[in-house]
């Protein structure tokens, strides 16, 4: 095998022919355009009433959970799914701030099986979730989300590190 030569990879570009008929299908419209960001600014609107929900069902799941002793992983299973939702749409919705929050609680809740110690970590990311939402905190929650963000991180390494 050594000293054998790697073939070289050579790209080869579309023909003339197919530039051309790539040209008459993509044709910029100005109305298609606007009709596209007028559906998205309502999509927008709809799904942060659907995101006020979620995190008002979010904080509800995790208020039956005890205040001590152990979770059942159905609980936590619930809390994951209500999160894993959120998660799949804040970007979409201007909030990545509660894509990190969500993406951080479902890494937490599915790497682990729950212990009394870690219900403080749950409640962060459930009252950080809760308010992201209710207080439209858009893109990374400016001063106040990048330090809440950071203080969830530590918490939660820390937490990490107690293992």
């Amino acid at each position: 095998m050594t000293g054998e030569k790697t073939p070289q990879a050579r790209l080869i570009g579309p023909s003339t022919a197919l530039k051309q008929k790539a040209r008459e299908y993509v044709r910029f419209d100005q109305a298609s355009l606007a009709r596209v960001e007028k559906a998205f600014a309502t999509f927008v609107q709809a799904n942060k009433g659907w995101c006020k929900t979620q995190a008002e069902a979010l904080s509800a799941a995790f208020e039956t959970w005890p205040a001590s002793g152990s979770v059942s992983r159905e609980a936590a299973r619930a809390l994951f799914g209500l999160a894993h939702d959120l998660r799949g749409l804040g970007t979409t919705l201007g909030y990545p701030l509660l894509t990190a929050t969500c993406d951080s609680l479902c890494k937490f809740l599915d790497e682990r099986d729950l212990a009394p110690d870690d219900i403080r970590i749950v409640k962060l990311h459930v009252d950080m979730v809760v308010l992201v939402v209710t207080k439209d905190m858009q893109g990374d929650g400016g001063e106040l989300g990048r330090g809440l963000m950071t203080d969830l991180r530590n918490a939660v390494a820390e937490r990490q590190g107690e293992d």
